[in-house]
């Protein structure tokens, strides 16, 4: 983190705002704060700290209360600062704004986290929880570790390097939170193994809890399944053919009951058949109706046309008699009324122009009277006006002279009653001390309270601690009696339970291996059986072949051997015939042949010979290959044999085995529980285990009660104590308090003088109120003067503006005279035209009068007009319905020949008969649809009839045979249904017992985990065990710290010195200027000692400061240096001067002017001045 500025307001001794600039500050690394002793200097600290963390490290418990100057009633302080890294930089701000709400009490106000970027500011958190927790998720540091980091506070310069043994430990533990290494760490390590403890014995409740989920138990399941399966496929087969016959009969009875159906159907329609004549009948009727329905309704159009039209005649005859009449008439009146217009009209014309020329002299008279009224008007205006502005110059006169005297009565009062400096400062110094007199007054009364209540809390907690107590002893007398009973009980069983359920569960299992053993034996005996007489039969059938095929050799031989013999004759034969006389002989060469074979003649001999010799071979070779196969057949069987008669070896063996294993776990077993069967010995284990477990629950039941009551008593005793303990915090805090209240009462005295105690308030209230009432009547002076200024200014404008307005008013009556005498000639001009009356009355007179003169004459004519034409129209048409009757009647005639000639076409006797018959187009359809709808419905039914007869196919299906095919089916599918249930109910099972098995496995797996972890738990506990591993992280750090501080050492003293650390703990000194001479450091001079813990203080904040996220670029060494003589000084501020610390800024906090000559960068801080202005900062720059 590196400081950019800084702002601060109504903090501790500061009133007004001030502003650190840390950017030029830092420049030149080292920097000084200086101010006299109190004056503000360690309030930066205080006011970066509040920035960032909301807190104060020297407030009362790191809290805000006391933090507000008495002349303020809030705190602000602004904090700009970045953060660096290797990817860049990022800057940020932090406000916070405190309020006084009461005395002593403050609130937080607003508060806001700010980031600026390239693109302006962003606010990151507005609330003051976000604020907090950004602030520390920023920085990666808490307050605690901020001021330990940053900060070497007074007093504390030398105090580590001093520090020997368990007291170095000690700090080093709290200044890196070693003590999470110890007590801490054990808790945790306890709570770990707890939690082991309980999940070992989570998982063995979870054992039991799933049962039996062996692996036999697992067969067990899957075979049942395999029978469920079994006896749903076999329901699945009878269902289906129950439903196949079920279809058949459904079909057959569908359509019996569907053919039953259409007879009746047929039935009812046929009782219709009388009605659908009938309606066939009407029909006919009403289509040859149908074809002279426009004669008829042609002769009703005529008879009507020739009633109307005769009317209608005898009205037009009536018309135009009456309008030939009215025309004469009128004739007369339009030339009366012609002869009036020609002689009125010129005379009424030459009185309108006349009245109009009198209408312009009535508006220009109109216009003077309304000219001359707003001059009056402006006239009288005017003299108000003067009147108005008279009066006013009075008032404003008079008002000037009041105000005069009332600045000369204020300046008089605060002339009167000025109240010295001196005795200002006396009553504020008295105040102020008064008031921190009353606070800590008030905190003494709070404080008391706050002792009382907790002595109150402390009896009511020792209360509770007896009460706890009295439990856990009744509790502790609970468990007993239950553990004997649970040791009782346990005594009588058969043992160790696990072991026990184990004996019992192998007999079970091994019991049922045995008889499935016994049954495979069976098996396998008969197996053995039947193959050996297979054997046996195969090697009979074997030796037969061998027989068959033996003489079967010796018949082939035979005919093989009168085969040569016949070939041998044959051939002796073709060689006698070969032979001639003399020739010598092909074989033996002799010339003579006494007696020569004779040759067989018979070829078919020899030919069946062959044929008998090939059929012996072709039956040897089939005898030969079925003998082979005998063989192979005899040689697998006797394989066969072997195999069957090891396995039954091999079983007798295992089953003597499991005997044996299965008299041994018998004998393991309670003497009584020997002889019980398998169900017995799983029932009677089952009861005992019942039993065990309702006392191992009691007992766990007591224990939880019995840790509830301890944790309980332990809460009640840890209460206690802390309570006594805050007691006695409360008293001491009593003690300082009543001494702090005996100083301040020693200062107020003092600070008071003359002034009484009890009027110390009304005195400085009296002063502030009189210090606001004359700054309220130096303003009233001001205002004073401006409103005599203004009176002055506004008296002169009301005298110019009457003169102006006596002027204008003399204008405006000259101007009346001038106007009065042109209205007089004008008005009697007037009067000679209209003889007192208005203009507009007469002219309106005169138009009336020429317009109805001329309406009168237009009306007759347009009358006369209209009359003629009507009178026209009216021979017109008298013309037209003439000609239309004659030719009406002229149609009727001819129509009743044409009506004649249809009624006899169509059948009907008259015209009566004819109309009767017609029918409307909507009945006629309707009858139409209800004769073709009965005749496909009959042609319908018919034909399903027909069809149904067909399928049926003479078979018929009683109700009973229905009803009985019905019941079967049901039964079917409910069997099925029942086997689909127990083969789901099978599936269920095994899917539970496998997932139990499964769970069972994951347990023993995780148990076996766990195991583990518990022992290395344990070996832990063990190795934590004292502070061993806290001395032992201690020991290093210290270690990294002096490697650190020596490094920096060298730095300091130019390699002259070297830091090291003895087998005991404790800091040495090696001096390699004179040969590693090493020393400790109780021999160091002043000047060595601070050279050292000023390394050491670095080392320890570049340690903490590891903790963040960012480095801290900053350091305040806020110690005393005013106690050091001049020689150390000097060694301090070279020291300080060579220090080259890259981009690390240190400042220091000194009121020493030799520090503050040789600081070239330095902030001042001017202390508060008593009743005045706060602490002021001021930078400079050398």
């Amino acid at each position: 983190m590196k400081p950019i500025k800084l702002k601060l307001q109504g903090l501790h001794s500061y009133q007004d705002i001030q502003e650190i600039d840390f950017s030029k500050l830092c420049e030149r690394g080292t920097f000084g704060i200086f101010g006299p002793t109190g004056s503000g200097k360690s309030t930066v600290l205080d006011a970066i700290t509040l920035a960032l963390f909301g807190k104060v490290e020297r407030a009362p418990k790191n809290t805000r209360q006391g933090i507000i100057n008495h002349n303020s009633d809030k705190v602000y302080v602004s904090y700009t600062f970045e953060l660096n890294s290797g990817d860049g930089s990022n800057r940020y701000i932090v406000e916070r704004q405190f309020k006084k709400i009461r005395e002593n009490t403050v609130q937080s106000g607003n508060c806001r986290l700010i980031e600026e970027g390239d693109f302006g500011q962003r606010v990151l958190a507005d609330k003051v929880n976000d604020v907090d927790q950004s602030v520390v998720q920023i920085l990666g540091l808490t307050v605690d570790d901020f001021t330990r980091a940053v900060v070497l506070p007074q007093g504390k310069f030398a105090e580590f390097l001093s520090l020997q043994g368990r007291d170095r430990r000690m700090m080093l533990q709290r200044l890196f939170n070693l003590e999470s290494y110890g007590d801490k760490l054990q808790e945790k390590v306890k709570k770990r193994s707890e939690v082991v403890v309980n999940s070992i014995e989570g998982i063995e409740r979870e054992k039991q809890g799933l049962g039996d989920a062996s692996e036999m138990t697992l067969e067990n399941a899957k075979v049942s399944l395999e029978k469920a399966k079994e006896a749903e496929l076999q329901s699945k087969v009878a269902l289906e053919k129950t439903q196949k016959i079920f279809d058949q009969y459904r079909e057959i009875w569908q359509k019996q009951t569907e053919l039953h159906g259409v007879i009746s159907d047929k039935k009812l329609l046929l009782k219709e058949e009388g009605e659908i004549t009938a309606s066939e009948k009407e029909l006919n009727q009403a289509e040859r109706a149908e074809s002279i329905r426009h004669l008829l309704e042609e002769q009703e159009h005529l008879d009507r046309l020739k009633d109307i039209q005769a009317k209608e005649l005898e009205g037009a005859q009536d018309i135009f008699y009456r309008t030939e009449s009215e025309q004469k008439n009128l004739q007369k009146v339009f030339l009366n009324t012609e002869k009036e217009w020609e002689e009125k009209q010129p005379l009424l014309i030459m009185r309108k122009t006349r009245l109009e020329e009198a209408k312009v002299l009535e508006k220009e008279i109109t216009a003077l009277m309304i000219d001359a009224t707003e001059r009056h008007k402006n006239k009288k205006a005017c003299t108000a006006v003067v009147a108005e502005l008279d009066t006013q110059i009075h008032i404003l006169r008079s008002k000037r002279e009041t105000s005069l005297k009332e600045q000369n009565a204020m300046r008089s009062i605060v002339g009167n009653h000025t109240v010295s400096p001196e005795d200002r400062q006396q009553i504020n110094l008295a105040y102020n001390t008064y008031r921190e007199y009353q606070d800590i007054l008030g905190q003494l009364s709070e404080s008391k309270k706050e002792f009382n209540h907790k002595k109150k809390l402390y009896q009511q907690a020792e209360n509770g601690f007896q009460e706890a107590e009295q439990f856990l002893l009744a509790v502790v007398a609970e468990e007993k009696t239950i553990s004997e009973n649970y040791q009782k009980e346990k005594k009588r069983s058969p043992g160790d339970e696990k072991k026990f359920f184990y004996h019992i569960n192998e007999v079970i299992r091994y019991e049922k291996e045995i008889n499935d053993l016994k049954e495979k034996i069976t098996t396998l005996t008969n197996d053995l059986s039947t193959a050996q007489i297979n054997r046996k039969k195969t090697r009979e059938d074997y030796e037969t072949l061998e027989k068959s095929i033996k003489a079967l050799e010796e018949e082939r031989n035979k005919i093989e051997g009168e085969l040569k013999d016949q070939e041998r004759q044959n051939l002796a034969g073709m060689l006698v015939e070969s032979l001639e006389n003399g020739a010598p002989c092909p074989v033996c060469g002799a010339r003579e042949h006494p007696e020569p074979a004779q040759a067989n003649d018979s070829i078919e001999n020899l030919n069946i010979l062959k044929e008998k010799s090939a059929e012996c071979t072709k039956e040897l070779d089939k005898l030969a290959e079925e003998l082979r196969t005998s063989e192979k057949s005899i040689y697998q069987q006797q394989l066969y044999l072997d195999s069957l008669k090891d396995k039954l070896e091999q079983e007798n063996i295992l089953i003597e085995e499991k005997q044996t294993y299965l008299s041994h776990q018998r004998n393991s077993l309670p003497e009584a529980w020997q002889k019980l069967d398998s169900d017995e010995l799983k029932l009677t284990y089952e009861r005992q285990l019942a039993t065990l477990e309702q006392l191992e629950k009691a007992v766990t039941e007591v224990k939880d009660r019995l840790n509830a009551a301890k944790s309980k008593r332990d809460v009640s005793l840890s209460r206690k104590q802390s309570l006594y303990e805050n007691i006695e915090e409360s008293e001491a805090k009593l003690t300082a308090l009543e001494y702090r209240l005996k100083e301040k009462e020693a200062q107020l005295n003092g600070a008071r003088g003359d002034i009484d105690i009890l009027e110390i308030v009304n005195e400085w209230k009296k002063l502030g109120e009189w210090d606001k009432k004359i700054a309220d009547l130096k303003t009233r002076i001001e205002k004073v003067e401006q409103e005599i200024e203004d009176t002055n200014i506004s008296l002169q404008e009301a005298e110019k503006g009457i003169k102006e307005k006596q002027i204008e008013e003399a204008e405006l009556a000259m101007n009346l005279n001038q106007l009065k005498i042109s209205y007089e000639e004008k008005k009697t001009l007037l009067n000679n035209i209209t003889a007192g009356e208005t203009v507009e009355k007469l002219l309106v007179e005169t138009n009336k009068e020429l317009m109805v003169l001329k309406d009168k004459k237009e009306q007759a004519k347009v009358t006369l007009e209209n009359v003629s034409e009507k009178r026209t129209k009216a021979e017109k048409n008298l013309t037209t319905f003439k000609a239309d009757f004659a030719n009406t009647l002229n149609r009727i005639e001819i129509l009743k020949d044409k009506l004649l000639m249809g009624l006899k076409e169509q059948d009907f006797e008259n015209e009566t008969d004819a109309r009767s018959s017609l029918r409307p187009i909507e009945i006629c359809r309707g009858l139409k649809e209800k004769i073709q709808k009965f005749n496909k419905k009959l042609e319908a039914l018919l034909e399903r009839e027909k069809d149904l007869e067909k399928l049926l196919e003479q078979k018929t299906l009683s109700e009973e045979e229905w009803q009985t095919v019905q019941a079967q089916l049901k039964l079917c599918i409910e069997n099925h249904e029942k086997a689909l249930e127990d083969k789901g109910a099978a599936i269920r099972a095994l899917k539970d017992i496998q997932a139990k098995h499964f769970r069972w496995q994951q347990l023993e797996e995780e148990f076996k985990k766990l195991q583990k972890h518990g022992n290395l738990l344990r070996e832990l506990r063990r190795v934590l065990t004292g502070n061993a591993f806290i001395e032992f992280m201690a020991e290093e750090h210290l270690l990294n710290v002096a490697r650190i501080a020596s490094a920096r050492l060298g730095e300091l003293t130019k390699n002259r010195y070297t830091l090291e650390v003895d087998s005991e703990g404790g800091f040495i000194i090696r001096d390699d200027a004179n040969g590693g001479f090493r020393r400790p450091v109780s021999s160091l001079s002043g000047g060595e000692t601070f050279l050292v813990s000023f390394s050491l203080a670095l080392a320890l904040s570049s340690q903490i400061q590891l903790r963040g996220t960012y480095p801290l670029e900053f350091f305040f060494l806020d110690e005393g240096f005013g106690s050091l003589d001049p020689e150390l000084l000097e060694v301090v501020i070279s020291a300080l001067e060579r220090l080259q610390m890259g981009s690390l800024s240190i400042g220091v906090i000194s009121h020493v002017q030799e520090m503050r000559n040789r600081m070239a960068r330095r902030l001042i801080v001017t202390p508060a001045q008593v009743g005045g202005e706060g602490s002021k900062l001021t930078m400079e720059i050398g």
